[in-house]
């Protein structure tokens, strides 16, 4: 999806910490940085049309009993009583269910699938792929956390950059550095802090924080 689309959508978050949306019918879906969506409410159904990013949705019985779905450009996620995620990633949707249960659908198959608490899968639009367990620390950016256990430093750089605009510039000699813990997404200058404090790494910000450099602690 092109900027124009994501700035025309209903709902917007860029680089920003997780933002909450209030639905009508007194659910809630938290935007994940970088996200948009639609809200489609109409006397027969609850629509919600995920454009771009990542969601969490926290359902509502519904007086009116309108069914509520998602819809990606891969499928369909539709809601029965619960709290899931809805991801776009790549070429793929991902859908993770924490409570209740969703039937998972691709846009050009009538096949479907429904998953239930503790799982995932993910879909194009043509297929579902294999139902998987999902870590409770995918959903971390929900409380405004990044958690993690043992990943590379590389791969945590990754983790943040969503959530700011700054170019980060990772020196090779500490990208293989183990990071394990839960980090505050909202502050990024306190994220930065924890990791010299319990790294052998320093972080240099340049440019009035607009460039990051994460190096070897001299």
């Amino acid at each position: 999806m092109n900027q124009q689309q994501q700035w025309t959508a209903d709902y917007r978050n860029g680089f920003h910490a997780p933002q909450t949306v209030k639905l009508p019918d007194g659910g809630k879906i938290i935007l994940n940085s970088n996200t948009a969506i639609d809200v489609k409410y109409t006397a027969k159904k609850r629509d919600i049309v995920l454009r771009k990013g990542e969601i969490w949705i926290e359902t509502q019985h519904d007086v009116k009993n309108r069914p509520f779905t998602v819809y990606t450009q891969q499928g369909q996620a539709q809601a029965l009583g619960t709290k899931y995620l809805v991801k776009i990633d790549q070429k793929d949707s991902q859908i993770a269910v924490l409570k209740g249960a969703v039937k998972v659908q691709p846009k050009t198959n009538n096949q479907y699938v429904i998953i239930t608490k503790g799982q995932k899968i993910s879909i194009n639009q043509y297929n579902l792929h294999s139902v998987e367990y999902f870590d409770h620390g995918e959903i971390g950016w929900t409380k405004g956390l990044i958690m993690v256990n043992e990943i590379p430093l590389s791969e945590f750089v990754q983790k943040l950059r969503p959530y700011q605009s700054a170019l980060i510039y990772l020196d090779p000699e500490v990208s293989n550095v183990k990071i394990s813990g839960t980090f505050p997404i909202a502050n990024m200058a306190q994220l930065y802090e924890m990791l010299e404090n319990t790294y052998a790494i320093d972080v240099d910000h340049y440019a009035m924080n607009h460039i990051i450099r994460i190096r070897q602690k001299k």
